[in-house]
């Protein structure tokens, strides 16, 4: 080859060369910023339901924005839920999926908290601000790994906030037997509403059966709504439940659990 001809190619390769080069940073360059525009909008519960009695399973929605140019595959959210002290209540996590460039996604996930643990119990009846520790897994553009750590606080609503039970003067009820008035009310803060029945039994000091009784809830309790239902139980005669405990059992169409036993004044 000609020294001439050496000398433009060597030219025109420089100049592809360059122009690779430039492509290749641009490329990067809106990679990098198209990252740096994903943004995890927060976590929201969708739903609750009881397993067995002892694990609250809760639906929930994570909210993540990707406004850049490529889509995230392989998009795996996985959350901690801890109380103000660190401890740990419910854990969870979403399937596999890939979120599209330029859309907000609703990413579905499974929150599980098992309520033979005595701070995972408190989230029923208690509200409180639960620590959120999660990681998402991702690949970017198809090319990079992303790894991504999250935290915020957030404000826990108990579906049997402030539940109480006040007890009135028993009455007679035929020859064996007394009425014993009970009241019970709460207030909702889950964003999902339910309505059921609890089934109370009366227990003395000893542990002697002294009766029971029923309270429906015809109605759902939205959020952010009270509840104040009274029944009657009926007790035998001469059983001294004065001490004892009411145990009582919540069934809903979503709920179905043991709630907190109560002592008799």
């Amino acid at each position: 080859m000609r020294p001439q001809s050496i000398h433009k190619f060597a030219r025109v390769t420089g100049w592809a060369s360059i122009l690779i080069g430039l492509v290749l940073l641009a490329f990067v360059v809106s990679l990098a910023a198209s990252a740096a525009e994903v943004n995890y909008l927060g976590t929201l519960p969708t739903s609750s339901r009881t397993v067995g009695g002892n694990e609250l399973m809760i639906g929930a929605v994570s909210s993540v924005s990707n406004p850049g140019l490529y889509s995230l595959q392989g998009f795996r959210v996985n959350l901690h839920l801890l109380t103000s002290s660190g401890v740990l209540v419910a854990f969870g996590s979403s399937n596999t999926t890939t979120l599209p460039a330029r859309t907000t996604s609703q990413v579905p996930l499974q929150i599980s908290a098992n309520l033979s643990s005595p701070a995972a119990r408190q989230l029923i009846t208690t509200n409180m601000t639960l620590i959120v520790n999660g990681w998402v897994n991702a690949t970017y553009a198809a090319l990079f790994p992303v790894h991504l750590f999250l935290y915020e606080n957030y404000p826990w609503g108990a579906p049997f906030d402030q539940l109480n039970y006040t007890f009135g003067t028993p009455t007679p009820s035929g020859n064996t037997t007394e009425n014993l008035p009970l009241t019970l009310g709460f207030r909702n803060w889950f964003p999902v509403p339910d309505y059921g029945t609890f089934t109370f039994s009366v227990m003395s000091p000893n542990g002697t059966s002294c009766g029971q009784g029923k309270l429906s809830m015809s109605l759902p309790v939205s959020e952010g709504s009270s509840y104040e239902g009274t029944t009657n139980l009926l007790v035998n005669d001469g059983c001294n439940y004065h001490g004892g405990t009411l145990d009582v059992h919540y069934s809903g169409l979503l709920l179905s659990l043991d709630l907190p036993v109560v002592t008799i004044p």
